[in-house]
């Protein structure tokens, strides 16, 4: 049987996570009362998806993880560039390139020893919806084909005191035709969809640090 503590928790990941995405991609759909259960202990769920639409063939999914940090940690996290390179996978450098009215646009370079790739984004935050929204922006050179997604941040009720928040993390992503599709896109898919792990350890790591000190 589940503590009292943990049964709420289940509770309040199953009723935040129908709550709709404001218009953000890939659609999230509500937690299975299973994939509620997983979160409440630790665990991440993923949902892979292959989304093939006018030409375009998108890889990625909607992830979701449990971290232990208020919307406003979690907030601050999101807008500081530089974290970037700490939370996205195999990210060489984060930059911002500029400001337009609400939106970042930030550049990114991304890659190993056999695939790089460079690219920008135009990030907007929408504070009303908890969402941090982002795609691809084309006017400015980009060596993949088209990229679109979402970080969605739902509290949760404290557990001994721990603040805790719901990460909802969304992600498609057109690497483009030919060899590198063949031999990469399936890796790719897996890549992107560690995210908000990425994120949790970032947050773990800052605490120690912060703690130590």
């Amino acid at each position: 049987m589940l503590g009292r503590g943990l049964s709420v928790a289940v509770m309040a990941i199953a009723m935040l996570a129908t709550a709709p995405a404001g218009g953000a991609a890939p659609p999230t759909g509500a937690l299975t009362p299973q994939e509620s259960i997983e979160l409440a202990h630790g665990q991440t769920v993923e949902r892979p998806q292959l989304v093939e639409h006018g030409g375009e063939r998108l890889v990625g999914g909607v992830t979701y993880t449990i971290v232990n940090a208020t919307p406003a940690e979690l907030e601050s996290v999101l807008d500081a560039v530089p974290s970037y390179e700490s939370i996205l996978p195999y990210t060489k450098s984060a930059t911002l390139l500029a400001r337009i009215d609400d939106d970042a646009i930030v550049a990114l370079r991304q890659g190993n020893a056999l695939v790089d790739a460079g690219y920008a984004l135009r990030i907007r935050k929408d504070a009303r919806a908890g969402e941090v929204r982002f795609w691809l922006d084309r006017a400015r050179p980009h060596d993949i084909a088209d990229a679109w997604g979402f970080f969605r941040v739902t509290p949760l009720p404290d557990i001994a005191g721990v603040p805790r928040s719901l990460v909802t993390y969304g992600i498609l992503v057109d690497i483009g035709p030919g060899l590198i599709r063949t031999l990469f896109e399936s890796k790719i898919r897996n890549v992107v969809l560690t995210v908000p792990q990425r994120l949790r350890g970032y947050l773990a790591k800052r605490t120690e640090t912060r703690v130590a000190r």
